[in-house]
Order: structure tokens, then C-alpha cells, then sequence
């Protein structure tokens, strides 16, 4: 017998306001009253007794309040308890408006009680529940800021589950079922891809423990207290060790019988004998075979994330998906729930762009990075110039920079460019060492920040993959 199906609901339509607490939701309500046109926005419930009112703002010239209720009810006695504490403000404190900022379904009857205690003393309004969710996602920045998540990943994950919840219906799964393999494919895709960023993620962590224990390194053997600091961080190296063995042992494409394994395992156990022994000739060793693998390993991972980024044919799943919604439209279900399962459409399109947007954009900034590195090793030499051929490879980056990327951090690396041509020129050496290096430093900078967002995308296409695969277990 099958195990019976976990039991699933629409929550995942309305954002998921209660994982807020009562200050961020303040702040979620401030970014958007400021979005909705008000002006002058003030956040009162910041510092406490604000007597009825989170947020004071004003729309044309008027002073308007906003109280943010995230609840689960919100009742008559409610509403009359909040509308009296700013009924009570001196003539000049009141507001002309009071505006309800809440996330739970609110009556007519608490409206109409809220409203005639205002009299005609003050304005009353309502924005609750779907209302107010619906205001909210106009804005995506809103949705990334507080939900880590972009509106696009969640009208995908919301689509997938209305496709799930139909799925009882013969004529929806027989829909679904044509393109089973692009969705397990797909599915198997991200699972790829997260794999590949968890591990970047653990050795972002080993990274971190194995830098301070190298500047610890530095102190010895005058400084024999250092042997406590390394002493307290090698359980954090040992176990991002283990952690990154554990997943790599745990799939064919990264285990590979890789040799940079058997070094991290021989890195911690030399960490550890030298810990107990206090060699620092062996913290030595296993220091710099630590940093041998952290300094090439983890860019490796990163190309093969990105490769198989590039792999990911979300256009397929959102045409798979306008497939089945055609299919499925004149069927008699719920308008919300093939409303949703249409939206997903757009909402993987976007994704889509998005992720080979990043993924170009990564490419590109990792080749500049490649050509980057080899004139690095110039500055590095005992003449410390850079030759004419780094210059020229330099025009040629500054010039796509220009064609591919139009950010303010462009107009940054121009000035930079145009102090190392200047000094070039006028042959002062030292100072276009300078100059580059700079140039340099503010790139790396740069591609991290291109190579954070398309590692936060991952995180994104994880949730969809983890509904794709609950699809997959109902079309069994």
C-alpha cells in the first residue's frame, strides 16, 4: 500500500507574513506605504508609545497613520481599541486618515464599527489580507527584501501546487504525465545545482576557520597562546570537512575519486595532531596543503554549478506547463487554482532570462578574471610593469565591460581604467601599479557580487525543485 499523500493547502498564495517579526513587519509596511505614494514617511513603532500609530505619513498635504496588525484575527473590539488611542491625540496630532495595515481577513462589521467611531472626525481604511498581499507584491524588491525570495520563484512554487492539488482529476494528470520526463529532468537538474552550492557554501565556511587559524599561525612559536585560538576553531574546520566529504561522497559527478579529498582529510588530521602535540611545524604543513585545495577547489565548483546552470531549460517546463493549462482551462476546477497554474507561466519565463542573464554575465566577468590574474603576476615580478600586451588585453576588457554591463560600478572601473592609460602614457610606473591594482581589487569585488546573485538564484530554484519532485511522487 502507498503511503498516504501529505495533506495540501493554498497557504503559499499569500506570503508568509507570520515568519516576520512585529518590527520587520513594521518595516515591510513602511517600504510600502513610501511605494504607494506617500510622502514624508515616519516610523514611529520604531521607538516605542506611538500612541495608535506605526507609521505617520502624508498624501497630498494631509497626515495620514498607518497601524501594522500582523495577526491572525483582527475584531471589532480590536479595531475600537486602536481607533480610540488616535481619536484621543490633541486636534493637532490626529491624523485625517487612519489606515489598517493587516494580514488576517478583517469583517465588514469591524470596519463599520472602526468607521463610525471615527465619525467624521477621521477617515478610516482598511488594507487586509488579500488586499493588502496583492499591494504588496506590486513591488518585488518589496517580496526579495523580506522573503528572500523573488516574486517570480513564488508564483512558480504557488502554480505547482495548484497543479498538484488537481492532479486528482484523470483528465489533469493525463495532461501532466506527457511531460513527466521534463519535469524530472529538470527536477534533477537543481538538485545538481544546489549540491554544487552547498559545497560552495561549506567551504566558504572552511575558508573563513582556516584564515584565522593561519593569522593565529603567525604568532607562534613566540606567542604561545595562539595554540588556544587555533585550539578552539578546529572543530569548525573538521566539521566543514566532513560535511563537504559527506555530500561529495554522496554523488557520482563531484567524487570523481578527486585528490583534493584525500588532501582535506590528511589537512585535518595534521590540524589535529599538531593541535595535541603542539607542533607548529606540522600546523605548517597541514595549513598550507588547507589552503592549496580552499585556493583552487572552490572556483572549480563554482564553473560546474554554472555549466550546469546552463544546462536548465526553464522555457521548457514554462511551455510543458501553458500546455497543460490549455489543456486543463475548460475543465470545471477552481478559477483561482488555474489562474495560479497559468501565472507560473510568465513567472518561469522571467526566471528563465534571469538565470542566463547571470549565467552570461558570470562567464564574461570570469574570463576578465582569468586575463586579470595573468597581469597580476606581472605586478609581481621584480620590474613590476605591465607589459604592452597586458595593456592591450586591458582595453579590450574595459571595452566589453562598457558593451555588456550598463551599472554604476562600470563608470567606477572607467575612471579607474582611465588613471591606468593616463600613467601609462606618461610612463610613470609605479603609479600605474597603483592604479591597476585598484582596478583589479574593485573588480574581483564586482564578480563576487555578479557571482552572490546568481548563487542566491540557486537558493531560489531550490524551492521549485523541491515541489517539482513532490509533483513527480503524484503523477507516480
Amino acid at each position: 500500500m502507498k503511503n498516504k499523500k501529505p495533506l495540501l493547502t493554498g497557504s503559499t498564495h499569500i506570503l508568509p507574513y507570520e515568519n516576520l517579526d512585529p518590527k520587520e513587519f513594521e518595516r515591510l509596511c513602511l517600504w510600502l506605504v513610501t511605494r504607494e505614494g506617500y510622502k514624508d514617511a515616519e516610523h514611529l513603532g520604531a521607538a516605542g508609545s506611538e500612541k495608535g500609530r506605526d507609521i505617520v505619513a502624508r498624501k497630498e498635504g494631509n497626515l495620514v497613520a498607518f497601524q501594522c496588525k500582523r495577526v491572525r484575527t483582527f475584531g471589532p473590539q480590536d479595531a475600537l481599541q486602536e481607533t480610540t488611542k488616535v481619536l484621543d491625540l490633541p486636534d493637532n496630532d490626529r491624523p485625517k486618515e487612519l489606515i489598517f495595515l493587516v494580514t488576517s481577513d478583517v469583517s465588514v462589521t469591524t470596519r463599520d464599527r472602526a468607521r463610525n467611531a471615527c465619525g467624521e472626525k477621521m477617515i478610516c481604511n482598511f488594507w487586509a489580507s488579500s488586499e493588502f498581499d496583492a499591494k504588496v507584491k506590486r513591488y518585488p524588491e518589496i517580496v526579495k527584501e523580506f522573503f528572500q525570495i523573488s516574486l517570480e520563484s513564488m508564483l512558480v512554487d504557488a502554480g505547482l501546487l495548484s497543479l498538484i492539488q488537481v492532479l486528482g482529476k484523470p483528465e489533469v494528470k493525463v495532461a501532466t504525465t506527457k511531460f513527466k520526463t521534463d519535469f524530472d529532468s529538470t527536477s534533477n537538474h537543481i538538485r545538481i545545482i544546489h549540491t554544487y552550492k552547498r559545497v560552495h557554501d561549506l567551504f566558504q565556511e572552511l575558508e573563513n576557520a582556516s584564515n584565522l587559524i593561519a593569522r593565529e599561525k603567525n604568532r607562534l612559536p613566540k606567542d604561545e597562546t595562539a595554540w588556544i585560538s587555533i585550539g578552539n576553531n578546529e572543530p569548525v574546520i573538521k566539521d566543514a570537512i566532513e560535511d563537504i566529504i559527506k555530500v561529495v561522497h554522496q554523488t557520482d559527478y563531484l567524487y570523481e575519486k578527486a585528490i583534493w579529498i584525500e588532501k582535506i582529510e590528511i589537512a585535518s588530521n595534521g590540524l589535529t595532531t599538531a593541535i595535541q602535540k603542539f607542533d607548529f611545524i606540522e600546523l605548517d604543513k597541514a595549513s598550507r596543503i588547507l589552503h592549496s585545495v580552499i585556493s583552487t577547489q572552490p572556483s572549480h565548483i563554482n564553473t560546474k554549478l554554472v555549466l550546469t546552470a546552463e544546462l536548465l531549460c526553464l522555457d521548457r517546463i514554462a511551455g510543458a506547463i501553458m500546455s497543460i493549462y490549455q489543456e486543463i482551462s475548460d475543465l470545471n476546477l477552481d478559477h483561482k487554482t488555474v489562474e495560479d497554474i497559468g501565472l507560473s507561466v510568465d513567472a518561469l519565463i522571467n526566471l528563465d532570462g534571469r538565470l542566463k542573464s547571470h549565467v552570461i554575465h558570470h562567464n564574461i566577468m570570469q574570463e576578465f578574471d582569468g586575463e586579470l590574474r595573468l597581469m597580476e603576476v606581472e605586478t609581481t615580478r621584480t620590474e613590476r610593469i605591465l607589459s604592452d600586451s597586458s595593456i592591450q588585453s586591458l582595453k579590450i576588457i574595459n571595452k566589453r565591460l562598457n558593451e555588456n554591463f550598463q551599472t554604476d560600478w562600470v563608470l567606477k572601473l572607467n575612471s579607474s581604467y582611465s588613471r591606468i592609460m593616463e600613467t601609462y602614457e606618461s610612463n610613470s610606473v609605479l603609479k600605474t601599479i597603483t592604479y591597476f591594482i585598484r582596478y583589479r581589487s574593485q573588480m574581483s569585488r564586482y564578480f563576487k557580487g555578479i557571482d552572490d546573485e546568481l548563487l542566491n538564484l540557486t537558493e531560489e530554484l531550490k524551492i521549485i525543485g523541491e515541489r517539482m519532485n513532490l509533483l513527480l511522487e503524484y503523477l507516480q
